[in-house]
């Protein structure tokens, strides 16, 4: 992949993509398989959610960028895997 300024702005318009994708199915899976928590608990759970769902941005993000070489798509595991680092 070239890293000229078409590939870097590619890249960032999927990192905000990946962080909007990351909200998204972070509340899904909240709502979803953890409805009734609350408190302490919530916070336990959030983490925990968000390491798995980081490690799979990683993975998906090494994948894309070695494999594909595309600037989208690695943009957008990318930003997945940086919003699901946030505390």
């Amino acid at each position: 992949m070239e890293f000229n300024t078409d590939t870097i702005l590619l890249f960032m318009a999927g990192m905000i993509l990946g962080g909007y994708f990351y909200i998204k199915v972070e509340t899904l899976i909240m709502e979803k398989y953890y409805a009734g928590v609350e408190g302490e608990t919530r916070v336990e759970t959030l983490k925990k959610v968000g390491f798995g769902l980081t490690f799979i941005g990683v993975f998906l993000f090494v994948l894309t960028f070695i494999l594909l070489e595309k600037a989208l798509p690695s943009g957008i595991f990318a930003g997945f895997a940086i919003f699901g680092i946030r505390p």
